[in-house]
């Protein structure tokens, strides 16, 4: 009956794994990138070909006109928040006054946008 070294054998095998790994480097299994870069001419190409669709101040109202599928969505949504009552932080004492302030700023800017919607840009 012979002795088998096993310990001996397995970390032979370990450090020949382990050399293996280390003398072939892992850069070399990393996949190379497969996306092109767009030439800028191309997305100039891409800009002009949608001109109709410019959202700019002139084109914003002509694009209102022909979507209007969003419209009664931003009426609802203007209406809401002019109709909304002021922010009341009378009873709470966690939130510090700029920020208490902020909130205020903030929604009398939404009900400005809100009245701006409604009146000028919507009609």
């Amino acid at each position: 009956m012979t002795k088998k070294p096993y310990k001996v054998m397995a970390l032979s095998a370990l450090m020949a794994v382990f050399a293996a790994g280390n003398i072939m480097p892992t850069h070399t299994y990393a996949a190379e990138s497969t996306v092109k870069q767009a030439p800028v001419h191309a997305v100039a190409k891409a800009y002009n070909d949608y001109e109709e669709y410019s959202l700019g101040p002139e084109g914003l109202k002509d694009a209102m006109e022909r979507t209007g599928s969003n419209a009664l969505v931003m009426d609802l949504y203007a209406l809401t928040i002019i109709k909304q009552g002021n922010v009341n932080f009378g009873n709470v004492s966690t939130v510090d006054a700029a920020l208490k302030g902020k909130v205020i700023q903030h929604q009398d800017t939404a009900r400005g946008n809100a009245k701006q919607w409604l009146d000028v840009l919507k009609p």
